[in-house]
């Protein structure tokens, strides 16, 4: 894999999920590996984001999407799909039947599709309105960014769910987070101990 700053961003990201640190110490090494992405002025703008009401943003709107229309015990995996809506990057929630660590083609049909489950944290907001005309530039403050940071406040989210409300009956799941038509990472496998890391599922 060469070394480019998307490159050094997603090993970052992997690396974090791996080694189970916390969202912010996890964050702060993606921004640091991102190091020299263009362009410097909007990374800059980036850094000074407080991602702080994203957890908490986040965590909500998924507790509510599990506590108002709970997944049935069939459900195998969730999927965290980012995507690029009329306003910007935002996030979709939703269950599949079955699940691999290995592709996401088990989420292109999914079965479990919560009327909440699409939501748009503070953080891609605000990022979303920094993307510049260039085309290449963008990519390359989507990718260090916008991805890496929805797979790390959404791995927060699911650590800080109560399994009793991700699970319900169900003894595990899995959990990815990425892009619909693009690079996804596992976020681990929610159990009754709460999400372990990839390395522990």
């Amino acid at each position: 894999m060469a070394n480019t700053s998307y490159d050094r961003a997603f090993k970052a990201t992997n690396r974090a999920l791996h080694a189970d640190w916390n969202f912010f110490a996890a964050w702060r090494e993606v921004l640091r590996a991102a190091a020299g992405t263009r362009p410097k002025a909007h990374m800059k703008q980036v850094m000074r984001i407080d991602p702080t009401r994203d957890l908490d943003a986040v965590t909500s709107a998924m507790h509510a999407c599990f506590v108002n229309e709970p997944p049935a015990s069939s459900i195998r995996g969730y999927w965290l799909g980012l995507y690029e809506g009329e306003n910007g990057y935002a996030l979709s929630l939703v269950g599949a039947k079955s699940y691999s660590t290995k592709d996401n083609q088990w989420a292109v049909d999914p079965s479990w599709t919560p009327s909440g489950g699409d939501f748009q944290p503070p953080m891609l907001a605000a990022i979303s309105k920094l993307r510049p005309d260039d085309y290449d530039v963008a990519l390359e403050l989507e990718m260090c960014a916008i991805f890496p940071f929805s797979v790390l406040v959404c791995r927060e989210a699911l650590r800080r769910l109560d399994p009793a409300i991700t699970l319900r009956r169900a003894p595990s799941r899995g959990a990815c987070c990425g892009f619909n038509d693009g690079d996804w990472l596992h976020l681990g496998k929610i159990t009754p101990r709460g999400l372990l890391a990839p390395k522990l599922a």
